[in-house]
């Protein structure tokens, strides 16, 4: 059998250093703790998509070219934002709930690195959640982008 052959589970694995910048964290675990916080409500799939969207992202010249530096980057995604009123749940997401959604997360993050699902968001590389914003209204940044899917509660925009 496979009993021993792993000590943990990559789930496990993957949870975030505690006290290690996040600059210094697994690039899984970095793309994982981000679809994770941003989306923990909607199951597999829109974090799929939202790890695509950052794909494109470290794929375009007018942001860094790999995941951690495009997610890292001030005031990009609202999850690392130093205003987050959540930010220290982002050190354990075990603790902030069930333990499938933090699995989710991971699962997406290795989809999504490794490319391994079709385009679910046709070149996005911004999303916002409507139920997130006042009066659901899009926020000023998404004005001038076009709406290339909807997965979850999240609209995703190419701009």
């Amino acid at each position: 059998g496979l009993e021993g052959v792993m000590a943990e589970p990559l789930h496990v694995r993957l949870l975030p250093v505690p006290g290690k910048p996040w600059a210094q964290q697994r690039t899984l675990t970095v793309v994982a703790i981000c679809v994770w916080a941003e989306d923990r409500t909607h199951g597999l799939i829109p974090m799929v998509a939202m790890v695509q969207a950052l794909g494109n992202r470290v794929a375009d010249p007018r942001w860094p070219d790999d995941w951690k530096g495009v997610i890292l980057q001030k005031d990009q995604i609202s999850s690392f934002n130093a205003d987050n009123p959540w930010l220290d749940w982002l050190w354990h997401p075990l603790d902030h709930g069930p333990v499938q959604v933090w699995k989710n997360g991971v699962i997406a993050a290795v989809v999504g690195l490794y490319g391994l699902w079709e385009d679910l968001v046709n070149g996005a590389n911004h999303w916002y959640a409507p139920g997130a914003m006042p009066g659901g209204k899009p926020p000023w940044w998404a004005a001038n982008m076009i709406e290339t899917a909807r997965w979850g509660g999240h609209i995703f925009l190419k701009g």
